[in-house]
């Protein structure tokens, strides 16, 4: 797994360093899954709503899922409509 791209990258610059780490971690595991279960392919690594988001994009397997945070001291995994 490389690297977030540059956009979705100084997204994540923008969290707190805490708050960062957890969506940094959260990330990994997207990664982490996708890859091991058949059928889901490639991510495309994005942003929506100003929010890193991951989406299904070749196979469309899945719904896209977006990480943020509502509250300070929270972070969210937010799964988007389909």
């Amino acid at each position: 797994m490389n690297g977030p791209p540059e956009d979705v990258a100084a997204a994540f610059a923008a969290f707190a360093a805490p708050k960062r780490a957890s969506l940094m971690r959260l990330r990994g595991l997207i990664f982490l899954v996708a890859a091991g279960t058949e059928g889901v392919g490639p991510l495309k690594e994005t942003l929506k709503c100003g929010e890193p988001a991951y989406l299904t994009f070749t196979t469309k397997s899945s719904k896209t899922i977006r990480l943020g945070s509502a509250n300070p001291g929270d972070v969210a995994l937010h799964p988007l409509p389909k």
